[in-house]
């Protein structure tokens, strides 16, 4: 039995090692969408580590934050921490739109 383990163990090994392979070779293919390109709130989409959030927040916080990553010619959501939790991202996102709006809104005395 002992002798069988190091053969299941690099069998395991060997296929998440093919996993990625496999995965590194689709992502190639696959050209993520650059601002530039956007050509208009109708293929915005938020993608965070290869996911897209978008279902997660109202239409109005999405449009919103699509006009602010307008503004900066930018994907605001781009250079966060890989692996950060989508719920806090979501957070992030609609927070960073309520600042922007206390902004819009406020006098200077």
């Amino acid at each position: 039995m002992s002798r069988m383990a190091p053969t299941v163990r690099h069998s395991a090994v060997q296929s998440e090692t093919d996993s990625e392979e496999s995965l590194s070779e689709v992502l190639e293919g696959f050209k993520m969408l650059e601002f530039k390109d956007l050509k208009g709130f109708e293929n915005f989409s938020i993608i965070v580590d290869g996911i897209s959030i978008d279902v997660e927040l109202p239409n109005e916080v999405r449009n919103k934050y699509y006009k602010l990553c307008c503004s900066q010619h930018a994907f605001l959501h781009e250079n966060l921490i890989k692996g950060m939790d989508h719920k806090l991202v979501v957070g992030i996102i609609s927070e960073t739109v309520n600042i922007a709006d206390a902004i819009k809104v406020s006098t200077f005395a």
